[in-house]
C-alpha cells in the first residue's frame, strides 16, 4: 500500500514549530503508515473531502489521500497538539 506522501506548507510550519524528538516520531508514524498503512487513524470529517487523523502520542497529524492518475497521495494537512486538535 505505499503511498506518496506530501506536505502542505502549513503541515510544514506545524512541523517545524515542534522539539527534535517530535518531529521524529512524527515523521515516521506518517512514513510507516504510508507504507504500510499502519497507524492509529480515525475518519474525523465527512462532508466534502474526508479528512483522517493519526495519532502521534501527543500529536494529531490530519490528512487526506488524494489519487493522482494510477497513485495514491497522502497529504499532510496539519500536525496540532491533543489540546488544540478538535477546537
Amino acid at each position: 500500500m505505499k503511498l506518496r506522501v506530501f506536505w502542505t506548507r502549513q503541515a510544514l510550519k506545524d512541523l517545524g514549530t515542534l522539539e527534535r524528538t517530535a518531529q521524529l516520531h512524527v515523521r515516521q508514524a506518517i512514513y510507516r503508515l504510508a507504507e504500510t498503512g499502519y497507524g492509529d487513524v480515525a475518519k474525523v470529517q465527512a462532508a466534502g473531502r474526508p479528512i483522517f487523523r493519526l495519532r502521534v502520542r501527543a500529536w494529531r497529524v490530519f490528512f487526506a489521500y488524494e489519487i493522482g492518475g494510477t497513485e495514491r497521495h497522502l497529504v499532510v494537512l496539519r500536525i496540532l497538539h491533543r489540546r488544540d486538535a478538535y477546537r
